[in-house]
């Protein structure tokens, strides 16, 4: 961890993006800012971007790959109400504030926590600690369209929101009702509901293939926070992470971020799991250490 970082690490509540392409990983942490790792995940440094990014709380985010340009990255400031659009460098960031009109008219309750590139040109971000809505955006320039969807009605948290290729729908991780809950983006139709252990208060999902991860910051019965592997096929929980009850995180109470982190191919792949924990905050890398030789493309 960077030295000037490490105060505030306690109260880390942030978020995880990868660069497959530069193989760094970006953590969000609160009033410092993007942070680089980088070597294999062995050297860290604080990014001296745009000031924006270390005046709140970069909560949620997405990374969108760009042939022959520096990735684009879309975040969430739940603190801030903002939301925060940029390349890698970080320097020159545009920032988008409260929604007008519809359920923002009245100027209030705006706190998103995360956001998710869906193809180039459109964003959607969810208001998972404001009125519990997600929403399309533009990127030229960021802007709303004014679409609303869903609801405290839908769920009182939507805290993270994830774009599946597979079939252009939106992953919404509906934290209190341990749900994940898929949306059709042309269609706009609710698909499928995918229910996980009641009290597993789910906070946003990663893809690789037709595997999920899906961290939570409580289990059932409110035990440390589990990281489920889910096989969307199936669909199934295939596997349970628990970094501290059974790989010895003492901090990992409840888990807030998880993402994969993939490095080489064939029999050489090294397969990740990072993720972040809150109250007390961190971040973490788990290592699969049996892995087979087939992986699932996508």
């Amino acid at each position: 961890m960077p030295e000037p970082a490490r105060a505030h690490v306690k109260g880390a509540h942030g978020t995880l993006v990868v660069d497959p392409d530069r193989d760094i990983v970006y953590w969000g942490l609160e009033q410092i800012g993007w942070i680089a790792f980088s070597q294999q995940l062995t050297q860290s440094a604080i990014i001296p971007g745009d000031p924006a990014l270390s005046r709140g709380n970069l909560h949620g985010a997405d990374l969108l790959r760009r042939p022959g340009q520096l990735p684009l990255v879309v975040a969430a400031d739940n603190v801030e109400g903002h939301v925060y659009l940029s390349d890698t460098g970080f320097s020159r960031v545009t920032t988008l504030g409260l929604p007008e009109g519809g359920p923002y008219a009245d100027g209030r309750g705006f706190a998103p926590t995360d956001a998710a590139f869906t193809r180039p040109g459109e964003v959607y971000v969810t208001d998972g600690y404001g009125k519990a809505y997600f929403m399309p955006l533009t990127t030229e320039p960021l802007a709303y369209t004014g679409t609303f969807l869903g609801g405290k009605s839908i769920s009182q948290t939507p805290h993270g929101i994830t774009h599946d290729r597979a079939d252009d729908s939106l992953l919404v991780a509906a934290r209190p009702e341990a749900q994940i809950r898929r949306w059709s983006r042309t269609g706009q139709k609710w698909l499928e509901v995918l229910g996980l252990p009641s009290g597993s208060t789910v906070c946003d999902v990663d893809l690789w293939g037709d595997y999920a991860l899906a961290p939570c910051l409580d289990g059932p019965d409110n035990t440390p926070g589990p990281i489920y592997i889910l096989n969307l096929k199936r669909p199934a929980i295939v596997s349970i992470l628990r970094p501290k009850e059974d790989l010895g995180y003492r901090d990992a109470q409840h888990i807030h971020d998880a993402c994969w982190y993939l490095r080489g191919e064939g029999v050489d792949r090294e397969v990740y799991v990072l993720f972040t924990n809150w109250n007390p905050g961190g971040v973490g890398a788990l290592k699969l250490v049996n892995l087979r030789s087939e992986t699932p493309p996508r």
